[in-house]
Order: C-alpha cells, then sequence, then structure tokens
C-alpha cells in the first residue's frame, strides 16, 4: 500500500482526533481489523478516511500484518465540500465556536484557481447550504453561521484562528466589529440633529419618528446623562389637544427609558471595573459559573464510576465553599446541575449566598443515563446577589442551549460564549474549570 498519500485541505479542515482517541482507533482495526476499507481521493489527497489511512499506515510501518488492505477510489461527484459535509466529518472534539467556522469554510470552498468544480456561491450570493441546514450540520446554531458567515467574508485568515481553537467565534466577531465601527458622533455635533424644525402639519407618527432617530443618536455619545429630552419642545410644532397630550406622554415615557439607562450604564461602569483584590489575595467577581462535582449515591459499573474521571464532593462539601467571599457585593451565579440533582443546586445557590431568578437548558446530542427517563439534558440555574441587573433585553436569548455532548462532564462551549457576550468586561471566574479560557480566571482540580 501507498504510503505517502497526503491529506486534502477540505479533509483537513476538519480537525484530527486527539491523540488518545486515535490511538485508540488504531487499537481497535490491530484487534478487529478494517472495517470501512475505502478511501476517496481527491486530485490525488485524501479527501475522506485520513483517520483510518494514517493508522492503517502506522500499523503498517511498525511491522505488523493486517489481514485487509484500503481500497482506493478518486471522487465522482461536482461537490466535494458538502460531500464531506455529508459524511459528518466534522469531528465531536472541536467546540461550537471551531464547528461552526469549519461549516462555514467547507460550504464556501472552491479550488483555487480552477473552475473544475461548480461555483458554490451562486450570482445572487446564496450559499450551497441555508444557514438552518449549515447549523443542523454542525449542531451548532444559527447564530454561529451567521457570526462564521461575518468573519469568513471579512477576514478569512482570522476564521483559520477559529478553527485552530486560538480565539472563539465570539471574540473573531468583535475583531471584525471593531474594525468596521463608525467613529461616535462628537458632542458638540448632538445639537444639529434638531436643527430643522417640523413643519406644522406633521403628524403625529412623524414626530415620533423623529424623537426615535434622535434618541438612536444621542446613544451613540458616551455620556452617562439621560438626554434632555424636553429640549425637543422648541422644534416640534404640535396643533391640536390630542396630538399634545400624546406627544407630553411621549415625552414621559423617553424620560423615563433615558433614566434606566443611564443608571444601568452607571452599574455596568461599577460591576466591570477591576476586581477588587481582597486581604486574601484573592479576588471578586462579578460574574460566577461553577459545574460542581455532585457525588452520587447509586453504583455504577467500573468503567463509568465517576470517580474514575474527577475527585467529587458532597453536598456538605460544596454548600461549604466560601463563594460569597470572592464575589462582588452584586454579582451572578450560572450554576450548573442535573435533574437527579437539581433541588440539591437551589440549595447550594442559596448557601453560596445567591437567589434563584430563571434557568435554561443544555439539550445533548446523545442520550445518556438515568432510571426514569434517560437523561438527554442538564440545568443551567440563575441566580443573584445584591442588585444585579439581568442582560439587556437585545442580548437575551433562548433558554435551550442545544450542542453535542464530548468528553465526561464537559460542559458546552455555547454557554460561556454567551457569557462573554452579554457580559464582555465584567470580572469573570469558573470555579471547578476544566479548559481555562481567554478573560476568565479559573479555579478547579483539571486547571
Amino acid at each position: 500500500m501507498r504510503l505517502d498519500y497526503e491529506r486534502h485541505e477540505l479533509s483537513s479542515l476538519c480537525g484530527d482526533l486527539p491523540e488518545d482517541e486515535f490511538n485508540d482507533f488504531k487499537f481497535d482495526i490491530i484487534e478487529h481489523g478494517v472495517i470501512e476499507k475505502k478511501i476517496i481521493l481527491l486530485d490525488g489527497k485524501i479527501l475522506d478516511g485520513w483517520h483510518r489511512y494514517r493508522a492503517v499506515s502506522e500499523i503498517i510501518q511498525s511491522g505488523t500484518t493486517l489481514d485487509s488492505e484500503l481500497v482506493f477510489a478518486e471522487y465522482q461527484g461536482t461537490s466535494p465540500n458538502t460531500y464531506v459535509l455529508s459524511k459528518n466529518e466534522i469531528r465531536r472534539h472541536l467546540n461550537s465556536s471551531q464547528r461552526a467556522m469549519v461549516t462555514v469554510k467547507l460550504n464556501d470552498w472552491k479550488p483555487h484557481g480552477s473552475n473544475q468544480y461548480d461555483k458554490v456561491d451562486d450570482p445572487n450570493g446564496s450559499s450551497t447550504l441555508s444557514t438552518r441546514e449549515m447549523a443542523d450540520k454542525s449542531n451548532t446554531n444559527k447564530t454561529a453561521i451567521i457570526r462564521g458567515k461575518k468573519v469568513e467574508r471579512a477576514d478569512p485568515e482570522l476564521g483559520d484562528e477559529v478553527v485552530k481553537g486560538n480565539i472563539t467565534l465570539f471574540h473573531a466577531e468583535k475583531i471584525v466589529d471593531s474594525r468596521n465601527a463608525p467613529s461616535p458622533a462628537p458632542v458638540e455635533d448632538v445639537p444639529e440633529l434638531f436643527e430643522e424644525p417640523a413643519p406644522a402639519e406633521l403628524e403625529l407618527q412623524k414626530v415620533r419618528k423623529q424623537l426615535e432617530d434622535a434618541n438612536k443618536k444621542l446613544a451613540e455619545v458616551p455620556v452617562v446623562s439621560p438626554p434632555k429630552i424636553e429640549e425637543l419642545d422648541n422644534v416640534v410644532v404640535i396643533e391640536s389637544p390630542e396630538e399634545a397630550a400624546a406627544f407630553a406622554n411621549f415625552k414621559k415615557t423617553e424620560e423615563r427609558k433615558a433614566r434606566k439607562a443611564a443608571r444601568r450604564i452607571e452599574r455596568d461602569q461599577e460591576l466591570s471595573k477591576s476586581a477588587t483584590v481582597l486581604p486574601s489575595g484573592e479576588q471578586r467577581y462579578s460574574v460566577i459559573l461553577a459545574d460542581p462535582p455532585w457525588r452520587y449515591d447509586f453504583s455504577q459499573t467500573v468503567d463509568r464510576e465517576i470517580e474514575n474521571h474527577y475527585p467529587t464532593m458532597t453536598i456538605e462539601e460544596i454548600k461549604d465553599m466560601d463563594v460569597a467571599s470572592i464575589c462582588h457585593d452584586d454579582a451572578v451565579l450560572y450554576l450548573w446541575t442535573t435533574t437527579a440533582k437539581l433541588p440539591l443546586g437551589l440549595e447550594v445557590m442559596e448557601s453560596w449566598g445567591f437567589t434563584y431568578k430563571s434557568s435554561a437548558v443544555w439539550v445533548k446530542d446523545k442520550i445518556g443515563m438515568g432510571y426514569w427517563f434517560r437523561g438527554r439534558h442538564e440545568f443551567l440555574l440563575v441566580g443573584t446577589r445584591g442588585k444585579f441587573p439581568p442582560p439587556k433585553a437585545e442580548l437575551r436569548r433562548d433558554s435551550i442551549f442545544e450542542d453535542m455532548r464530548t468528553e465526561h462532564s464537559k460542559k458546552p462551549d455555547i454557554v460561556i460564549e454567551y457569557l462573554d457576550e452579554i457580559f464582555p468586561d465584567y470580572a469573570k471566574i469558573e470555579l471547578f474549570c476544566r479548559n481555562p479560557r481567554e478573560g476568565w480566571d479559573v479555579w478547579g482540580n483539571e486547571v
């Protein structure tokens, strides 16, 4: 068998198996032989079956004899990118950002300098797969795919960094946005918005539109104090008592919104300041994400024993943790718990000094264990202390997080990416952390 085949770039986009999984794969081939023998080539490079080819090559080079050989065949289709997607080549060890970005790159792929294959984007800009289809293929969501498209169109090399796992899709989008963001209007230029008075015959609907547009522009100005809505009296002509009453109510509502927005800005600025150093040398945090190592009382087989994956803690040990000492007076806690530990999760939240507010659910792609039901979801409880405000309305998302289950106990990246999005500048910490990431302090036995 030829041992010097290279991997095609489309296959390379899907990433490599972790070394331990690859070694397990090799041992399985040695013990049971090659189950799927066909390797698909494109332009003399391996398009599908790279890990099988690599494993068999290494086994042969080690001197071990296999009973069966691989069969090589040239790809016969016209759309190799969608072929790779249809073969489910996107590896489950990739995080949600990587999977979304890989799917976008596969969907947009076209050989450099070649018209050999059908163009992926038609003249109207539509892709081979819809956004919904791409989200389903990558087991992510439409938001992640839209972000991936945005990053890929703006800077493919930045998209490559997402694929490599060096940056999340959320942060890549922020980089793209920062390059394209317009400069905010100078404060002294704002009065010009009101220089042209409305004509006397302006209907109330047009008055509302004028005020809304003015408030949007005022919102771009970096000031904390609310806009002085009363100054608009000089530029709008109201002719009927009905219009006058409606305009007065509108102004009252807008003033109340402006005051509320100003209070929120002040609160955000306070909570996003550098963390306060405690006498112990630790810091105070405004956002806490915790995934306690719950101990289960029921027996399990040796290969599924939870203690084999990480040390667990009793409920009393978890409740006794002095989490309050590292929290800001106003803080939010996101606490992972399973259905079996839901009541205890609420106890832990209360013991740590937080009041339960809401919850979300992570729905997995595979069914797990369970007595009453075989579980496919986990709860993410939300609690606050002090006067911590909820996310802005436009940033509030669906309470269902759908993502793949990977290694034992690892939680989906889309959750922490969402917290990055709604709390970009807050001091954040992840308790019982498995994979440290930029912008978060961490604590846990796997760090």
